[in-house]
């Protein structure tokens, strides 16, 4: 008898253990099968072009380090579609350095100084406004000059431009894939169809004024 209860205490019940804990990771590991057919199915129903093109939409908006020379690129854009002159653009010291670690929304000041009569002036804000990369203009500034004989701007914006490094995720299989809000697709909407700004004519010639916005 004192045999039989030591094989029990020793043998058996170690097994019988065992056998129980592989039937739970075995009904666990169904679980996960199911969940990633699910998955699969539903990857399959996506398509790519259209993901790859909302990723890359939403790394102009806001991308994931500061990017400067993209955002310089888009007033350059901006400029060259509107008819300004794009005369100085400030950055702080220290804004090259590497992008903090944090998956927190990022700003850091820009100061671009343009030029041009008034309509392009004015279309160049808009643009900026309806721009895809988020930028806030925080002020602006206007003097008025001349060029020859058609009146100029000179405006200064203080810009602030925005982005947000990818935070580190860690990928469970069990997890269900999560699909966008409402909210969250209309805000990609937006972004991939930008408000279109509605063309301005161009001022008048100069008849006889030397400044055309001057009262009369």
């Amino acid at each position: 008898a004192l045999i039989v209860l030591i094989l029990l205490l020793f043998v058996v019940k170690p097994r019988f253990l065992d056998i129980f804990k592989l039937r739970n990771n075995i009904a666990q590991a169904k679980q996960d099968v199911v969940v990633l057919e699910s998955k699969l199915t539903t990857l399959k129903g996506f398509n790519q072009d259209k993901l790859l093109s909302d990723v890359k939409k939403v790394e102009v908006s806001l991308p994931s380090d500061k990017d400067l020379p993209g955002l310089l690129l888009t007033l350059e854009r901006i400029a060259a579609e509107t008819g300004v002159s794009i005369a100085a653009v400030q950055l702080t010291p220290g804004q090259i350095s590497p992008t903090p670690a944090g998956g927190e929304v990022e700003n850091f000041p820009v100061k671009a100084t343009i030029t041009g009569n008034f309509f392009q002036v004015k279309n160049y804000l808009v643009s900026v406004f309806g721009s895809p990369r988020m930028v806030a203009v925080k002020s602006v500034t206007i003097t008025s000059g001349t060029a020859g004989a058609v009146a100029s701007l000179s405006a200064t914006l203080n810009l602030d431009s925005f982005f947000q490094q990818l935070a580190a995720t860690k990928v469970v299989v069990r997890d269900p894939l999560q699909n966008l809000t409402s909210t969250e697709l209309q805000i990609l909407e937006k972004i991939a169809v930008p408000a279109p700004v509605a063309g301005v004519p161009p001022p008048p010639p100069v008849t006889g004024k030397a400044d055309p916005f001057a009262p009369f």
